[in-house]
């Protein structure tokens, strides 16, 4: 079993995450934005996107099937998982 789950599900993030860094090129260049002033942003803490089957098991109070759901969907470990449901609770977003 690979890291993500699958070789396919690595090849399915892989080419999202290059549609991705297109999508933020062509904004950059649309900006006049060079890349030395985009490509080392921080990245803020705490902002992960949930999908609506994760929100969905959070507001019926089901964490633990959130946390199951989220590592699904992600391939992230336990603990990172239950990080990233804890902070966006805590964050306030139900």
């Amino acid at each position: 079993m690979a890291l993500f789950g699958s070789s396919g599900r690595l090849d399915a993030l892989t080419a999202r995450v290059a549609v991705l860094e297109q999508q933020v090129a062509e904004l950059a260049r649309r900006l006049e934005i060079q890349p030395a002033e985009w490509q080392n942003l921080p990245v803020a803490a705490g902002t992960a996107e949930l999908s609506s089957e994760v929100v969905r098991y959070l507001r019926a109070g089901q964490q633990i099937q959130a946390v199951r759901q989220y590592r699904s969907e992600t391939g992230a470990g336990l603990k990172e998982s239950i990080t990233v449901i804890q902070e966006y609770l805590a964050g306030g977003h139900l």
